[in-house]
């Protein structure tokens, strides 16, 4: 499934903060929510979409790697081929 996001408002400035507390986790944190987002995977919801990104950002800084792709700066989705990485 893929997510269209949509920018609001205020969207920058969201995903700074978590991208912020995210960098804080230590590596298995990261990989935990890593596996979380493959097991929920995409409902639709704004809020998932600033999680997505800012993890896939933190994912990539820390892991060197992200379950999550981000097209065009708005269409995100989630791949399980990679849920044994994780």
């Amino acid at each position: 499934m893929k997510h269209w996001y949509l920018p609001r408002p205020n969207d920058k400035d969201k995903i700074g903060k978590l991208i912020s507390r995210y960098s804080e986790y230590s590596k298995d944190e990261i990989v935990d929510l890593c596996r979380s987002a493959i097991n929920t995977n995409i409902v639709g919801s704004h809020f998932q979409a600033l999680h997505l990104i800012a993890l896939n950002h933190v994912s990539k800084k820390i892991l060197g790697k992200s379950p999550i792709s981000i097209e065009n700066n708005s269409i995100i989705s989630i791949s399980e081929a990679n849920i044994a990485d994780f």
